[in-house]
């Protein structure tokens, strides 16, 4: 007879959590309908996150390239410009 009350424990306590969250979504709808979130606060963080790292890899992008003189170096030009292809796919 002491396991009786399991099932009654385990209905309570599910009861329990679907309410909890019942409630919490009810508190965010109420919250978004009186507080909305503008549009243009998402969009314009993204935005400078979006420059921030198009900077970045720009600035990686020269970095790792070196400065532009327009020639080749001691083992030869640095780009044939895809023209010419050699190996077995040529």
């Amino acid at each position: 007879m002491s396991s009786s009350y399991l099932p009654g424990l385990l209905l309570g306590l599910v009861v329990t959590m679907l309410s909890v969250v019942v409630l919490v979504m009810i508190s965010r709808w109420i919250k978004n309908l009186y507080f909305p979130k503008e549009p243009e606060d998402e969009g314009s963080e993204a935005m400078m996150e979006f420059l921030v790292l198009n900077a970045q890899l720009e600035q990686r992008a020269a970095e790792a390239e070196g400065p532009d003189d327009g020639g080749g170096t001691a083992s030869g030009p640095k780009s044939d410009g895809g023209s010419r292809r050699s190996g077995p796919l040529a």
